[in-house]
Formats: C-alpha cells, structure tokens, sequence
C-alpha cells in the first residue's frame, strides 16, 4: 500500500486487509489515460498531482493464499480492477477488441507484472494495477494469481463462446452492475 498516498486521501483505517473496504474521502481522476499520474482532492482543499508508485514498491504481504480463488473475497478489488479495465477499454478505446487480444495482454502481464509492457491494454491494466495495490494490501503472487484466474476467465468463454465471448460475459456483468 501507498501510505503517502492514503494520507492525500484522507482520514480511513491505517491498515486496511485484503477484502475490505476503504471510504473515500476525495477523489481521483487520471488526466491522461496511460501514465502513472493522478490528480487527488476534492473542491474544498484544491486538487493535488501525484504518481503512483511502481508494483514492486506497491507490493505487501498479501493474502498468504497459495492460490486465487475468484469466490473469495478478499481478491475481489484485485480481480475487478483487471476485468473493469479491460470493459473500459473495450467500451471507449478498442471497440473492434477480440478475446484473444485481451488474452495476450493478460498473460504477458502474468509472466513479469513489473516490467511496462508495451500494448497499450496491457499498460491500462498495470496502471489500474499500480492504483489498486495503493489502496489494497496484495502480494506479487496474489496479482499474479489474479492476472493468471482472468486468462483462464477469458480462455473458458471463448471457447464457448466465440472471439468475443468473454467480453460480451463482462460488457453484461458491468451493465448489471452499475444498475
């Protein structure tokens, strides 16, 4: 977790476990949408810049899982920062999107989640990765694990499917969801 950043964003728990849940008490905005840069506030104080810090830097004890189950709740933040990403860009960057490249993208950030990947899905998802692990106490293994359920997500509903099968699965998750 990013304490410097906890503290910008006001008054909460000082440790917050995998699972729970921190109210915030001001916002953050991403002006550009694949830099590590944020801007934090609210109107009454003024807004502030800030950069997240890197995954490993981010990096904490974790779960102490030895896997990832996605009916566990402690790794829900994780698995949803991914997958609510990966909708986002699919909805206002990469209409055209195929399961296959979300599967590339997925699997490349498994392998070494620290290095900045080069495809521009990959590094929305690292970025959304770096904000989360700010706020979140997981483990390397723990995002790796998590990286590692959603390829097997994309690779089970694609087979059944189609090429479009897992983003069509999440375009209706997230549309129930935000009803």
């Amino acid at each position: 977790m990013d304490k410097q950043l906890l503290d910008l964003l006001g008054p909460g728990p000082d440790t917050t476990r995998p699972g729970e849940t921190r109210s915030l008490t001001k916002r953050i905005r991403f002006p550009g949408n694949e830099t590590p840069d944020i801007v934090v506030g609210g109107h009454e104080e003024g807004f502030h810049s800030y950069t997240l810090k890197t995954l490993p830097e981010l990096y904490g004890p974790g779960t102490g899982a030895s896997s990832v189950d996605p009916r566990d709740e402690r790794f829900l933040p994780l698995l949803m920062a991914i997958e609510e990403e990966i909708w986002r860009y699919a909805n206002t960057v990469d209409p055209g999107l195929t399961d296959g490249q979300v599967l590339l993208a997925v699997k490349d950030l498994a392998m070494n989640p620290e290095t900045e990947p080069s495809e521009p899905l990959a590094r929305r998802i690292a970025l959304a990765l770096r904000l989360n692990l700010s706020l979140n106490d997981y483990s390397r293994q723990d995002v790796r694990g998590a990286l590692r359920q959603v390829s097997k997500s994309v690779e089970r509903h694609t087979k059944a499917e189609g090429r479009r099968g897992y983003l069509q699965f999440i375009r209706q998750f997230f549309a129930r969801a935000r009803k």
